[in-house]
């Protein structure tokens, strides 16, 4: 198996997760839509919900997690794509990304305010909390249907015996040894930078970013990764939940700010709150930082081809055409 085909496998696996998760949240009658062709969906226990909830109060779902995982995995593999596929491939990718997106950021930001309201030491900031969180934008309602059409196409494209064509490995090791450098570039700058200057949010849509891809990219080589390599996926995972909670208080902070009653919540002292948070966080994401983006890009990347000849993936020749 060469790294393409590595790719292909791993990102089958993580569509399936998803398409399991789809199945056990099966919405009743929806078997019943057009141009469905699903068995009848089994009854429910009285007082279950008949909508799939992708999120818990507090956690995300696999379905939230893995369709960014999945995102990053096409992002990887997109050299890969053969010139008939193309442009399905980028239609594809474009609208998993808004699923992911809708997934993950109204929950995300929901479930952030009950959480800081929950360690709130100060009875007022922890009602302002929980009242934000009921005002918070509602997790928009996503429908099962189209869900799985998303995922179902998605499994579709992976399988393609043509959709791919093979590459030479180290034609994906540059792609995801490019990602790693700009990160390596952006946290460098945030470490020398006064405090708070690289703490933006321009900057750190960046940031969330280029982790989030180094992170899913290098996780396809976690088992044939050395012990300071499994070492520094596990600061680029707290990396990119650091930096996404990061991105969630500046929401909070902006609805504190926007409070539609006319100051009916009692928001002084709770933005004071929520912005001592947002410091602490500053800090853990610069912490982080350093254990995830410690090593020069080239020692990176010598890093990565280890990964690979330990996993016995084979290389390929640049005249093969497609992935078998």
């Amino acid at each position: 198996m060469n790294l393409t085909e590595h790719v292909v496998s791993y990102s089958l696996e993580v569509n399936t997760r998803c398409l399991k998760f789809l199945a056990e949240c099966r919405v009743p009658g929806a078997d019943t839509r057009a141009g469905s062709d699903l068995a009848p969906a089994p009854p429910k226990a009285a007082g279950a919900q008949d909508s799939c909830s992708p999120n818990t109060v507090y956690t995300e779902s696999v379905l939230a997690r893995d369709s960014r995982r999945l995102t990053s995995l096409w992002h990887l593999a997109m050299p890969a794509a053969a010139p008939a596929t193309f442009e399905e491939i980028r239609r594809h990718y474009k609208e998993l990304r808004g699923a992911a997106h809708e997934l993950s950021l109204a929950p995300a930001n929901r479930a952030l305010a009950l959480r800081l309201a929950n360690l709130a030491t100060e009875e007022a900031d922890a009602a302002t909390m929980q009242v934000l969180a009921q005002r918070m934008p509602a997790p928009p309602e996503l429908p099962w249907i189209d869900l799985c059409a998303v995922f179902a196409r998605d499994s579709a494209l992976w399988r393609d015996p043509q959709a791919f064509q093979v590459l030479p490995n180290s034609h994906l090791l540059d792609r995801l040894t490019r990602v790693y450098r700009k990160g390596h570039r952006i946290v460098g700058l945030l470490l020398k930078a006064p405090d708070g200057a690289m703490h933006q949010r321009k900057d750190l849509i960046k940031l969330e970013r280029l982790v989030r891809l180094t992170y899913h990219q290098m996780e396809l080589l976690r088992a044939g990764l050395s012990e300071k390599g499994r070492s520094q996926l596990w600061f680029l995972e707290k990396l990119s939940e650091a930096v996404r909670m990061r991105l969630h208080m500046e929401h909070l902070l902006q609805a504190l700010e926007d409070d539609p009653d006319g100051g009916s919540l009692d928001v002084g002292s709770t933005r004071l709150y929520v912005a001592s948070h947002r410091e602490r966080m500053n800090r853990r994401i610069e912490k982080l930082g350093q254990g995830a983006f410690g090593p020069k890009p080239k020692r990176m990347r010598a890093r990565l081809d280890a990964a690979v000849a330990h996993l016995s993936i084979a290389d390929v020749d640049a005249t093969e055409e497609r992935v078998a």
